[in-house]
Formats: structure tokens, C-alpha cells, sequence
């Protein structure tokens, strides 16, 4: 069993540490939390069920990606699991910008920093991939 090296294995903790972050301020302090970065959510049941809901699933995903610092093979899933949650939040954002308006210098930075660890998490995917294949060979 080949273990990740120091910096993937870096790599891999920052992103599960970030996940992990937001999902605990959304599933256990929503209305602060949002508060953070300028939106006020109502005391209203269905929203903060939403919102705990987005926060259990970061925990979750944050998890996953954490197993990646264990093993070779787990750490390109890892990479690849956190590229994808990150885009898909920074992408969200986008298309959120583009039908919705601007939402703050808050989120637009939120914006550039998901971007940014999705990016990452696809070039670390990709190294992982090819130092895979030649472990393989």
C-alpha cells in the first residue's frame, strides 16, 4: 500500500478542512454563519433545514475527501471528489451571478477562493492520476 506524499497529502487535508469548516457553521450555526458573509436567513424551519441539510452533506463529502490521505489510489478520489464540490459551488455562484445580480464582495470572494480549491483539486487529480499509472506499470 502506497501512501500519498507530504504535499498531496497537504493538499488533501486543506480541502477536507475547508469542507468540513463550512459544514459544521451551516449545520450548527446556520443564522450566524450566513450572517458571516451577509445574508440573513429567516428563523424559519424549512429554510435552516436547508441550510443544516447543505452543511450535513459538507461534513460528509469533507470526510470522503479526508480517506484520500491514506492511500495512493484514495487520494486521486478524493482530489477528484473535492474538484467537483468546489466547482459545482464556484460554478453555482455564476450562473447564481448571472440570473440573480451581484451578491456581495463577501460571496465573490467566497466565489474565487471555491474556484480556486476546484482548480487544485483537478490539477492534483491529475498528477495523482499519472503517478498512479506509473506505480501500476
Amino acid at each position: 500500500m502506497i501512501k500519498p506524499s507530504g504535499w498531496v497529502r497537504g493538499l488533501i487535508i486543506l480541502h477536507s478542512l475547508v469542507a468540513l469548516a463550512v459544514g459544521v457553521g451551516l449545520c450548527f450555526f446556520p443564522l450566524a454563519f450566513e450572517a458571516s458573509s451577509g445574508v440573513l436567513l429567516p428563523e424559519a424551519a424549512p429554510v435552516l433545514s436547508e441550510t443544516r441539510s447543505h452543511g450535513a452533506s459538507l461534513i460528509g463529502f469533507a470526510g470522503l475527501i479526508f480517506l484520500g490521505v491514506y492511500r495512493l489510489q484514495w487520494a486521486a478520489i478524493s482530489a477528484l471528489a473535492a474538484s467537483v464540490l468546489y466547482l459545482s459551488y464556484a460554478l453555482g455562484r455564476v450562473w447564481s451571478w448571472g440570473l440573480d445580480g451581484f451578491p456581495g464582495s463577501a460571496l465573490a470572494q467566497v466565489m474565487v477562493l471555491e474556484a480556486g480549491l476546484g482548480l487544485l483539486g483537478l490539477v492534483l487529480w491529475s498528477k495523482l492520476r499519472e503517478q498512479i499509472s506509473q506505480v501500476s506499470a
